[in-house]
C-alpha cells in the first residue's frame, strides 16, 4: 500500500503506510528504500539519508553472508561462519533466518555457548521462534544450510 501511494505520488500517506511497515518489519530493505524516497520528496533530508544508509549497510552485511554462505556450502561445518551469519541477520535479515542459522550451529555443537545465548536472547515476542518443547524437531540437518539467500536478492531495489 505505502509503495502504491509513493507510486501515486502521495508521498504524506506513503510516509505514514511505510513507517507502519519498517515498525514491523525492520530489515526489510525494499520498504526502507520506499520510505526514505517518500521521505525523501517530503523534504526530510535527515531523515530520508537514515532510511538510505541502513539499505547500504544491509547490502554491505548480506554481501557478507553470501560469501559465508559460500564458506558453508565448502565446509559444511564452519561454525565460525555460521556463527557470524547470525549475528549479521541480527540486524539485517529475517528473525526467522537467524533462529535457523543458531539452531543449524547447535545441530553440529550442542554444547557451543554463543549460540544458546543467543538464543536464549531472541524476543519471544514472536510465537514462531520460541524453542520447541523437543529441539530436535526443528535441528537442521548438519549438512544442510538452514535458509537460502537467493530470494534475498530481489529484496533490494536497484539504486
Amino acid at each position: 500500500l505505502g509503495q502504491l501511494e509513493l507510486t501515486e505520488g502521495n508521498f504524506a500517506e506513503a510516509a505514514e503506510t511505510l513507517e507502519i511497515a519498517v515498525s514491523l518489519k525492520s530489515y526489510d530493505t525494499e520498504v526502507r528504500y520506499a520510505l526514505g524516497t517518500a521521505l525523501q520528496k517530503l523534504q526530510r533530508p535527515s531523515e530520508a539519508r537514515e532510511q538510505f544508509d541502513f539499505v547500504a549497510k544491509a547490502r554491505e552485511a548480506l554481501q557478507r553472508v553470501d560469501q559465508l554462505v559460500n564458506r558453508v556450502r565448502a565446509k559444511n561445518d564452519d561454525l565460525g561462519a555460521r556463527f557470524e551469519i547470525s549475528e549479521l541477520l541480527r540486524d539485517f535479515g529475517e528473525p526467522r533466518e537467524r533462529f535457523l542459522w543458531l539452531r543449524s550451529i547447535l545441530a553440529i555443537d550442542p554444547h557451543h555457548q554463543a549460540a544458546h545465548q543467543e538464543l536464549a536472547n531472541l524476543p519471544n515476542a514472536t510465537p514462531s521462534l520460541e524453542m520447541p518443547k523437543n529441539p530436535s524437531n526443528t535441528a537442521v540437518p548438519p549438512n544442510q544450510i538452514p535458509a537460502t539467500v537467493d530470494d534475498r536478492k530481489s529484496r533490494f531495489p536497484e539504486n
